[in-house]
């Protein structure tokens, strides 16, 4: 470990000692928080030249070298790097997203949580987490999620009937109404929910039908049909005569317009008596 020279040895670098037969060492320097430090070939203390790594827990970055080595001096070339906290700074939402547990900052492992407004859907994940890339930066996972606006299916237009409204997003309504002749069975309007579904009954047009009109007895009825707009004439058999309307229509709320005839007995007034004469 050295050249003799007048009045001892001439130690090398790293060599000690009266005849240069120690080696420099260098003693346990410690670990950084939240990290650890390999130890030496032989374990600590660490042999000149010898080099020690630092490393960190999961969830946290290394600040500084990640070595150090042992120097002829007896002390390691570097003190021990900090090992911080990997963090991830929440993303500002897209239109209509709604964060439920808003904060500035969160930490490795942790997750942020989305929701949408009222009327909107989430389209993308419904949780990030707060990871780290190759260098021990903090990145989230996935990607910002968006809230789309809610929407039911277009309705079917009724046969024989109209469908006004052609929005169909989340508290919007489409009205219905049918043709003359016919009548609404179900909801008159429908209403988006928030669900995407439409809320009322889907309506249909059915004919309006008046029922079969009373046949007077002694008498007669003549239909085509009982439609709406349809006509009903009424006759009486010979001795009698019609009491009451000829004909009936079948009007919009599926009724006659007036009450049915009767067949009365046809009475002949008294003839009276002649003149300056007797009956």
């Amino acid at each position: 470990g050295g050249d003799i020279a007048d009045g001892g040895c001439a130690c090398r670098k790293g060599f000690t000692g009266q005849c240069c037969q120690e080696i420099s060492v260098c003693p346990y320097i410690g670990k950084p928080a939240n990290g650890q430090v390999s130890a030496p070939t032989g374990g600590f203390p660490g042999n000149y030249l010898e080099v020690i790594q630092y490393t960190c827990k999961e969830g946290y970055t290394l600040i500084g070298e990640d070595y150090a080595i042992c120097q002829a001096n007896g002390t390691w070339s570097r003190r021990p790097p900090k090992c911080e906290l990997i963090q991830c700074a929440a993303e500002g939402p897209n239109p209509n997203v709604e964060l439920l547990n808003s904060r500035a900052v969160f930490a490795f492992g942790e997750s942020i949580y989305y929701g949408c407004k009222v009327g909107f859907k989430l389209v993308g994940p419904k949780s990030r987490t707060c990871e780290s890339d190759l260098v021990g930066v903090g990145r989230w996972t996935g990607f910002n999620p968006l809230c789309e606006a809610v929407k039911c299916n277009p309705p079917i237009e009724p046969i024989n009937g109209k469908k006004q409204g052609n929005d169909y997003r989340y508290g919007q309504k489409v009205s219905f109404s049918c043709n003359e002749g016919f009548t609404l069975v179900g909801s008159e309007t429908l209403f988006c929910s928030d669900m995407g579904q439409w809320i009322g009954n889907m309506p249909i047009c059915e004919r309006i039908v008046c029922e079969a009109p009373f046949v007077p007895r002694n008498g007669e009825v003549m239909i085509a049909s009982q439609h709406y707009g349809s006509t009903a004439i009424f006759g009486c058999l010979p001795g009698y005569r019609l009491n009451g309307p000829k004909a009936l229509f079948c009007e919009e709320g599926g009724a006659w317009n007036d009450t049915e005839p009767k067949c009365d007995a046809a009475i002949c007034k008294g003839p009276g008596s002649p003149e300056n004469g007797y009956k």
